[in-house]
């Protein structure tokens, strides 16, 4: 399944799981309830 997380917020940087953080989580990379993302969007001026 596809989240289009990409498409509707931005490009996931890392993921915070529980006191792991993750850098740059592969395309197929599984999110888990509780992660935490950081993402990265460019903003149109």
């Amino acid at each position: 399944m596809e989240s289009g997380i990409r498409e509707r917020m931005g490009t996931i940087i890392a993921v915070y799981r529980g006191s792991r953080l993750i850098v740059n989580p592969a395309p197929q990379f599984i999110l888990k309830k509780g992660d935490v993302l950081i993402l990265f969007r460019e903003v149109a001026q």
